[in-house]
């Protein structure tokens, strides 16, 4: 049976409250999943079109996601 901590960190990136300038940074660099993006997240403003302020708001919500969900397991594409 998979770990409650390993649902949070699969599936669509879709549910993340992210700016449109993060979504569209994103996009063009393939990142839609969340495990994808996870490991990324220590190096996100080394990415193309991703600089210091972008990156942190994505950790931001990262974090906010996972500290919401974490004790649940509840997958990002389950929220509504």
């Amino acid at each position: 049976m998979p770990r409650a901590q390993d649902q949070v960190d699969e599936g669509p990136i879709d549910g993340l409250r992210l700016s449109r300038h993060a979504w569209t940074a994103l996009g063009r660099l393939g990142i839609h999943d969340l495990r994808h993006l996870l490991s990324l997240l220590d190096r996100l403003e080394r990415l193309p079109g991703i600089g210091p302020k972008t990156a942190a708001h994505i950790r931001e919500e990262v974090g906010r996601l996972k500290g919401v969900n974490g004790e649940t397991g509840t997958r990002l594409r389950d929220r509504s």
